[in-house]
């Protein structure tokens, strides 16, 4: 499957815009195919002091990245999952496999 976001590394940078409302802007890496430009992809309004809009916004930098360790665990869970202890499946594996495949389909857009 071709990749349809922005490929990271994302970064979020505050950008003060005044008084108490600031914006925190997600951008792409300068890359050859953007001619060295950045790319927004997202921004989270909030206040510099509040917590909740940080992590967001750290959460949404992170997104290309978790995507990729989630596709790699779903190779290794998938070889887990084929595996048997003494002619059972542990259900463990199976959750985990399970919620990967979740994540990945919601961050593709397929859920």
């Amino acid at each position: 499957m071709s990749t349809k976001h922005t490929r990271g590394p994302w970064q979020a940078i505050n950008d003060d815009l005044g008084g108490d409302s600031d914006v925190v802007f997600i951008q792409a890496q300068p890359s050859p195919a953007m001619r060295g430009f950045t790319k927004r992809v997202a921004f989270v309004y909030g206040s510099e002091v509040d917590p909740q809009s940080t992590a967001n916004a750290a959460l949404i930098a992170a997104a290309p990245e978790l995507l990729e360790a989630a596709k790699l665990a779903r190779v290794v869970l998938q070889d887990a999952h084929a595996l048997t202890i003494y002619g059972t499946e542990d259900p463990s594996v199976q959750k985990a496999f399970d919620a990967v495949l979740a994540a990945i389909a919601k961050a593709e857009g397929a859920s």
